[in-house]
């Protein structure tokens, strides 16, 4: 029986803490990327008003929107899976169809 794809070298079948070795590491891998978007997003704007650049308040929330999706959740991912030593292509995502993206 197959319990967690992804820890194999932590669980086996006689092990019972599996569900809270799993909890554990998805609250700590959400507070550290909540916590790295934090830290990125005001370096970023650190440095912007460095230079004398003010943002908007529109702006400064997409702007935290990418920062925090996809550079801070998303690097913590990758570095997560090469961690565990897999690759991305092993968690089995795929670039959805244009009817998938529609929905």
């Amino acid at each position: 029986m197959v319990l967690h794809r992804l820890a194999p070298d932590v669980i086996d079948e006689d092990n019972r803490w599996w569900g809270v070795w799993t909890l554990v590491a998805g609250v700590t891998l959400g507070l550290s990327g909540a916590a790295l978007s934090a830290v990125l997003m005001r370096a970023f704007t650190s440095l912007l008003s460095t230079f004398g650049i003010e943002l908007s308040l529109p702006t400064l929330l997409v702007l935290a929107l990418v920062i925090g999706q996809y550079v801070a959740f998303g690097g913590l991912a990758v570095a997560y899976l090469r961690f565990r030593g897999l690759s991305v292509g092993s968690v089995g995502l795929r670039t959805p169809s244009l009817r998938e993206f529609a929905i």
